[in-house]
């Protein structure tokens, strides 16, 4: 996770925790394996940037994500890890100026937003 939050913070990217590793802020625990992260792309640009970043990390994807996509999945070649990449903050409703605006950053090592 910290080498996908550099990856978004040096491009400018708005990005959320979400999923079962997100409970806990709302006062949840549930067990999960993977990890879900929401991240608002501006513009395909910015999308093709951040999994350029991650490759220099040898953060990898098999697939061929677009904005127009819902979710992508991203792997770290040196250890067996993975994790879902969402461009939108859930399957039921797209980022929007709201949504925006409620994310909070959480203090700690990374930038951690949630969303309020």
């Amino acid at each position: 996770m910290e080498s996908i939050a550099k990856a978004c913070a040096k491009l400018g990217l708005k990005w959320a925790l979400i999923g079962g590793l997100a409970l806990p802020a709302y006062g949840v625990t549930r067990t999960t394996l993977d990890l879900d992260i929401a991240i608002y792309f501006p513009t395909e640009v910015q999308l093709n940037q951040f999994l350029q970043e991650l490759a220099q990390v040898n953060i990898i994807t098999r697939q061929t994500p677009k904005l127009t996509h819902l979710v992508f999945v991203v792997f770290d070649t040196s250890i067996p890890d993975e994790a879902e990449i969402w461009l939108a903050p859930c399957d039921a409703f797209p980022w929007d100026h709201e949504i925006l605006q409620r994310l909070q950053r959480l203090p700690g090592k990374i930038n951690l937003y949630v969303l309020s």
